[in-house]
């Protein structure tokens, strides 16, 4: 029963706040985990002023599959080019299920104004469908964000979610600190003043072909872990699971041309 009422929830975006926050967390549920800093990649699909000078281009190919419902599959894909000063974003990504689909449309601008300063605006598209039940929604809104180098080794991101769809719209805030150059520790929230503040802790290790990343959330509880291999320094192959309290597990799977 349980597992009905969620579907429900995730697929016909009601208007009613306690819907709406069901179906953000299952949405943010199946899409990659990431931070909304970046320092060695790009970040746009968390933060649209989240680009990084190291990486001028690429393409991230990501599917999930949670184990708790049956039928029910993600699939996320995403571009980004950069030039001079700018980065521009596009995302494609959907949900799929045989009682209904969510679909999306994303596209993100960042600018850097100075070095260590970056200020981006992201518009996105939303397509429900559920000719069983409700018919078509189609929703619109905005994301606006920036990352900024409070010092060497510390970052500091902002972002304003959803903006335009009251029910949804938050606030999100991220500390980064990197111990050195292999490790960084994350700490954030991302807050609806209308429900308790989602608190998260991320701590990231790399090695030498390899990235590992560990997220621990608060409210709703969670966790993601992931693994990224790196090879012919064009190739990056991404596994890892999620988890949270009301959905289950999930496991995903991504690859990373650059």
């Amino acid at each position: 029963m349980s597992k009905s009422l969620l579907l429900l929830y995730l697929f016909v975006g009601s208007q009613m706040l306690a819907k709406a926050q069901l179906f953000t967390g299952a949405q943010n549920f199946l899409q990659p985990s990431g931070l909304l800093n970046a320092i060695d990649q790009n970040q746009q699909q968390l933060n649209p002023a989240a680009s990084c000078p190291k990486a001028q281009k690429g393409f991230y190919f990501y599917a999930s599959v949670p184990l708790q419902i049956s039928n029910l599959n993600g699939a996320f894909f995403s571009c980004f080019y950069s030039q001079n000063r700018w980065a521009i974003y596009h995302e494609f990504s959907g949900v799929f299920h045989p009682a209904g689909q969510y679909f999306q449309t994303a596209h993100a601008l960042a600018f850097a104004p100075y070095p260590g300063l970056h200020i981006g605006l992201g518009l996105q598209v939303q397509l429900f469908t559920q000719p069983n039940y409700y018919g078509n929604l189609l929703v619109a809104s905005a994301r606006l964000g920036c990352q900024y180098e409070l010092k060497k080794r510390q970052h500091l991101a902002l972002v304003l979610q959803d903006i335009g769809r009251v029910a949804q719209q938050q606030i999100s805030i991220e500390h980064l600190l990197e111990l050195d150059e292999r490790l960084s520790f994350a700490q954030g929230l991302s807050w609806n003043p209308q429900f308790k503040p989602n608190l998260y802790l991320t701590l990231t290790q790399k090695l030498s072909q390899a990235k590992i990343q560990f997220t621990c959330g608060l409210f709703p509880q969670s966790y993601a872990f992931s693994v990224a291999l790196t090879q012919h320094k064009h190739f990056t192959w991404m596994i890892g699971q999620r988890w949270q309290s009301a959905h289950g597990l999930c496991f995903q799977i991504g690859l990373n041309l650059h």
